[in-house]
């Protein structure tokens, strides 16, 4: 069965809480009891913290990335682990972040991206690191904020968008995890580049540039980390583009703008970050994604870009050449390329788009283009 692969470049977290049910059926929010802590739609599976800080998964694990202990591809909510606080869901890897703030991460590892020393898959989460952060897993690669704020990354490095011109000495593949740099309070790892941001606003790139994603005006590749932009509080990064969050709420974007994930129409590029969008509070895009998402300061939630399998949760399946506006009321979002999950501020947890490994966790395999309620485990 063809799959598909999805990351998440925004990662969700909150704490709702409803009437108790004493029923062990998953049940839609309205009706049970919903205890979301975080969540993160990753390549073909999604993972969820309930805010007991147990760990649950579901959907595409052909190279274990549920970290479950086999390959099992379960199409209802499966447990994995306890006292959890974070998690990122990668490519076709799992990151996750326990309260004694020790790293861990699980599936495929072709790159050295579970950080473990290793090449080879895991399909339980081996420890990794002490005292985490934050943590970000990429496409062929993963990042980790430690509590000083340094930043350490392990994974495939051949354009230099772990390493930024870091002489680790390590070649083309860096693991275990290695100090990058200072003073780093978050990472939008795209494929084969990174952006990173800075504690005083400013967002670094280096990697590949081909698409003009990192906004520097030419499609040569930055070998080291670069200052691409300033005054930012959020970034994430696509497949072959880069959005900004700017602190006056003003949101920034630059790339290919194939199928509109710019949020502007009428232009296939660009090179040089431009505004496209203003009163926003969160960005979102997932990783090798070719849409973009934003949460206005109301709540409002706007797509654009691919959408061909209903991704945006418009009701269809028609690429939108700019911003769109979805739905209202939501609070947090994780997005993939080909699926999407949202937390609302009325306690609905919903997905929408690609469902074909039971992704959406909505109890079957059907794609949805409206977002449905997801069965909480």
């Amino acid at each position: 069965m063809k799959k598909f692969f999805i990351l998440t470049m925004l990662i969700a977290t909150t704490a709702i809480s409803c009437k108790k049910d004493n029923s062990n059926t998953p049940k839609s929010p309205d009706e049970s009891t919903i205890q979301v802590q975080q969540f993160s739609a990753g390549g073909g599976h999604t993972m969820l913290i309930k805010t007991d800080g147990s760990l649950w998964g579901i959907g595409w694990n052909d190279y274990g990335a549920l970290g479950s202990g086999n390959t099992a591809n379960p199409n209802k909510w499966v447990k994995i682990a306890d006292n959890v606080k974070s998690v990122s869901a990668g490519y076709q890897h799992t990151l996750i972040l326990k309260k004694d703030n020790t790293v861990w991460s699980a599936g495929k590892n072709i790159a050295g991206e579970l950080g473990d020393d290793t090449r080879d898959t895991k399909t339980s989460f081996v420890k990794v690191a002490d005292n985490g952060k934050a943590i970000y897993a990429g496409t062929y690669s993963s990042f980790i904020i430690k509590n000083d704020n340094t930043l350490w990354g392990a994974g495939g490095d051949t354009r230099n968008m772990i390493s930024g011109g870091v002489d680790l000495g390590m070649g083309k593949y860096i693991n275990p995890f290695t100090k990058i740099m200072d003073n780093v309070v978050a990472v939008a790892p795209g494929p084969d580049f990174t952006v990173i941001l800075k504690a005083d606003g400013t967002a670094v790139g280096a990697g590949s540039n081909s698409a003009w994603q990192l906004g520097m005006g030419d499609f040569d590749a930055i070998p080291t980390f670069t200052v691409i932009a300033t005054d930012a509080k959020a970034i994430a990064a696509g497949r072959a583009h880069t959005l900004l969050l700017k602190n006056n709420n003003t949101v920034w974007a630059c790339g290919f703008n194939s199928n509109g994930q710019l949020g502007v129409a009428d232009q296939a590029f660009a090179r040089n970050f431009i505004k496209v969008a203003d009163n926003a509070s969160a960005i979102a895009v997932g990783q090798n994604g070719d849409n973009s998402f934003i949460i206005k300061t109301d709540g409002t939630l706007l797509g654009s870009g691919k959408n061909q399998y209903g991704q945006l949760g418009d009701a269809s399946i028609t690429d939108a050449a700019s911003w769109k506006e979805i739905t209202t009321g939501v609070k947090a979002i994780s997005v993939g390329t080909a699926h999407t999950i949202i937390l609302k501020t009325d306690g609905k947890f919903q997905a929408v788009g690609n469902n074909n490994a039971s992704q959406l966790g909505i109890g079957n395999t059907d794609t949805k283009r409206s977002f449905t309620d997801i069965l909480i485990p």
